[in-house]
């Protein structure tokens, strides 16, 4: 790791050192600029944020037409990584020269030549068998990868986040921004040239007009690291929000209950709502949050409206009927404020789901005049247009006060739709040199719409869904957690161990996605798939029939809390092999190293041949004793570090048969 450290900080003085050679490039009025060319005059400035960060800032102007370029980049010094943005504003009274082809980053990362060169890339949310489906692409020169998102949902599609890695060591980069991203690989005879920006930018800037490119963030690593654990330990630091106290947030038990098969909570009220919560309660569950999904506010079409819509014509109540964003009056008279108390006095907190970007066809606008709202021929979405700081407000207003009246404590907000066409539909009204600029400007106005609401609501965390995980940058996950990571595929066990893989991996905070029962009809708990579900939050579904089977959800509740102190602040190992399927093992180990404790998932799939897996565990002290136990049975075993991870010991499981196994240094 010290290697590592030295190398980034070298890195990071080598990307500042020339302003004429910032990893950056654009062309200008047809002009390819690398950097701020030295005519710009430009000027350093040095700052230490805190113990942790130090940030560099070089600017210059062009003496001729007045852009400004401000070039930030943050330098941590307790790991190796640093990250950089370009703002690029027009100072002057005239429109700015055409700007076009602008990558904010555009640099060569310096392999070491005789080892094959490697790069890790994935798909997050697509909404196919494809979810969270990775590869590792040996790299010769000459070739030349470029990977894009798609619809303007970060995640949509591909994975904005990637590993280089060769012979003495490697990168994670990642690209922060919720909007169309574009990144290319290009490979050299001394290493990857690394070019990332918007999308699609190529205009001119009206007088006072401010733009950025994505927060490009490059960890490097060398060959003895754990590039994995490394990233985790970074992430924890400094990305992964905080809770009211200034801690990480940590894991969560989660309740939820709606009635039969509403829609969502469509038909819910205060009074069924508290009825779950009591009920549960009293047979023995405690939650930290309890999460209420869409429909709780106004959300019945009147039939002259639904024309509008004939898709959703036989559907008088629907969740998707989104735009009146207070509590429904009919069902909640009192709001939602009597749910929050009630969770309150238990220490939980209410978890509230939010679209507010998206208005229905037939409902009005909430409000917000006309002209805030982007509108697409033939489709029944409006998008409200953040980047109009009046819109912005008005919107941050109207949700702090929910917020506030409703003691919201998880602000969840999803976005089911794609926004790209709204905005290049905005560009190609203002004009062929205006490509981007929309984009760029609701971009800025979303991220400083949820600054916002962090500033004025101390505690709230928020989490982030779009369809599921379409909105998962890293911007993004500086301010949200990925809850709900995928719409997809909530029976699909086997595909949801190389989801949670990828997870643990980079964004390390997730809800689990998954049925409790093997049949909606038969009401028994899947052990088995609790147990391969389980995240950092699990949502615990407390309806209750009279043949629910209470004490085996008490039981994977349990076992869950057995795992609660190591998914977020453990090291995170897979121990079977990087490959999935129904006929294999996966075991996946956490591991606090300061406590030498951990636990570990062990699942056998359906048709996994072998009876038993050897388990041989990693980051044990060799020279300590230790002692494992079987969550199911509790039978302990104990032996030496060195045996534990050595020698490793045979576990059976019956077929399709699950496991916690919990460790700690004697």
């Amino acid at each position: 790791m010290q290697d590592a450290l030295l190398r980034n900080g070298h890195f990071a003085q080598q990307l500042t050192a020339d302003p004429g050679a910032l990893p950056l490039s654009f062309r200008y009025g047809g002009q390819l600029l690398h950097g701020i060319p030295a005519s710009w005059r430009p000027q350093r400035r040095v700052e230490t944020l805190d113990s942790c960060r130090q940030r560099v800032t070089l600017s210059g102007s062009d003496p001729a037409s007045g852009l400004r370029l401000s070039f930030e980049l943050t330098n941590y010094r307790d790991h190796p990584v640093c990250e950089w943005v370009l703002w690029l504003e027009n100072a002057g009274s005239e429109d700015t020269l055409p700007i076009s082809e602008l990558m904010g980053a555009d640099l060569t990362l310096p392999m070491a030549a005789g080892a094959p060169w490697r790069l890790w890339s994935g798909v997050a949310e697509s909404h196919d068998d494809k979810n969270y489906s990775f590869s590792t692409t040996t790299l010769a020169q000459g070739d030349d990868l470029h990977f894009a998102n798609r619809g303007g949902r970060p995640s949509d599609g591909a994975f904005p986040y990637f590993r280089l890695l060769g012979g003495d060591g490697g990168y994670a980069l990642a690209i922060g921004w919720p909007g169309q991203w574009q990144c290319h690989y290009d490979i050299g005879a001394d290493g990857v040239q690394w070019r990332a920006g918007q999308g699609e930018l190529a205009c001119v800037l009206r007088p006072g007009e401010r733009i950025r490119t994505p927060r490009l963030t490059v960890m490097s690593f060398a060959a003895a690291d754990d590039p994995v654990n490394c990233w985790r330990a970074w992430y924890r630091a400094h990305i992964l929000p905080r809770a009211a106290d200034g801690q990480p947030l940590q894991p969560r038990l989660c309740g939820y209950a709606r009635r039969g098969a509403d829609i969502e909570h469509c038909s819910e009220t205060c009074d069924t709502q508290l009825a779950f919560i009591r009920e549960a309660r009293a047979k023995g569950f405690h939650f930290h949050s309890w999460w209420i999904d869409a429909g709780w506010y106004p959300c019945t079409l009147p039939p002259e409206k639904r024309t509008a819509s004939p898709w959703m014509a036989d559907k008088p109540t629907h969740w998707v009927y989104t735009g009146d964003w207070r509590p429904d009056p009919a069902r909640f008279p009192q709001g939602l404020k009597p749910i929050a108390d009630e969770l309150a006095s238990e220490n939980a907190e209410l978890l509230l789901w939010f679209e507010p970007e998206r208005i229905f066809a037939g409902l009005g606008t909430d409000g917000m005049p006309d002209d805030w709202w982007i509108k697409l021929p033939g489709n029944v979405n409006s998008l409200l247009n953040l980047g109009n700081n009046d819109c912005r407000q008005a919107l941050t207003d109207k949700i702090n006060r929910q917020i506030r009246d409703n003691g919201i404590r998880v602000y969840r907000q999803d976005f089911n739709f794609d926004p790209l066409p709204y905005w290049r539909q905005v560009d190609a009204a203002q004009g062929p040199q205006r490509q981007g600029v929309c984009e760029n400007l609701y971009i800025q106005g979303y991220l400083a719409y949820w600054d916002a609401l962090l500033a004025a609501n101390p505690g709230l965390w928020i989490d982030s869904c779009s369809s599921g995980g379409r909105r998962n940058d890293l911007e993004t996950m500086r301010r949200a957690v990925p809850l709900h990571y995928s719409d997809y595929g909530y029976e699909l066990y086997v595909d949801k161990q190389r989801y949670h893989h990828v997870l643990y991996q980079w964004l390390m905070y997730f809800k689990d996605a998954q049925k409790f029962c093997l049949q909606d009809k038969d009401r028994a708990v899947d052990d088995f798939a609790a147990t391969a579900s389980m995240a950092p939050m699990t949502l615990l579904p407390l309806c209750f029939p009279a043949d629910f089977a209470t004490d085996s959800m008490l039981a994977i509740a349990e076992r869950w809390s057995q795992l609660r102190p190591f998914f977020v602040d453990g090291d995170y190992y897979l121990l079977s092999e990087e490959l999935f399927g129904d006929d294999r093992w996966l075991a996946r180990q956490f591991h606090d190293s300061a406590w030498q404790a951990g636990a570990v998932i062990l699942l056998r799939n359906e048709h996994a041949s072998d009876a038993s897996f050897q388990l041989r565990l990693r980051g044990l002290d060799p020279d300590r004793d230790y002692v494992l136990s079987d969550l199911r049975d509790g039978r302990q075993h104990s032996a030496s570090g060195r045996r534990f991870s050595k020698e490793g010991m045979a576990i059976a499981l019956p077929q399709r048969g699950a496991t916690v196994l919990h460790y700690h240094a004697l």
